[in-house]
């Protein structure tokens, strides 16, 4: 985590998703973006695996 940081970084995608306020912009890598299609998931199935 970068020091000036306030929020994690789940905590900066569930507020971006969500449309709320977010400390500075989110960064995900692209290998990120596509891995859940290697996995046979997709991205929403990812994302809530993510949360538990």
């Amino acid at each position: 985590m970068y020091k000036k940081d306030k929020m994690t970084s789940n905590e900066r995608m569930e507020a971006f998703a969500s449309g709320r306020e977010f400390d500075r912009i989110p960064a995900m890598p692209f290998l990120d973006s596509v891995a859940c299609k290697f996995a046979g998931m997709t991205h929403r199935e990812k994302r809530t695996l993510l949360k538990e």
